[in-house]
C-alpha cells in the first residue's frame, strides 16, 4: 500500500511502520483502529513532530526528477 506524504510523494506503507516511533505508532494503533493508511500515516506525522520537535524523515522525503 502506498500513501501520499506532505510533499505528495509516494511513499510505501510498510516501509513507513518500519521507521516509526514505535510508542507513538502503538498508541496510534489504539486510538485508531479503523484508520487508514492514509489517516494513520498522517496522524503519526503530526504525532512524531510533537514529540522530537522535527519532522518525520518520510513525511519530507519528495521525489526528484
Amino acid at each position: 500500500m502506498k500513501v501520499r506524504n506532505s510533499y505528495d510523494t509516494l511513499v510505501d506503507f510498510d516501509a513507513a511502520l518500519l521507521n516509526m516511533d514505535s510508542e507513538i505508532k502503538n498508541r496510534l494503533q489504539r486510538e485508531m483502529p479503523d484508520a487508514s493508511e492514509q489517516e494513520f500515516f498522517n496522524a503519526y506525522a503530526k504525532e512524531h513532530e510533537l514529540k522530537w520537535e522535527e519532522e518525520w524523515e518520510m513525511d519530507v522525503i519528495h521525489a526528484c526528477g
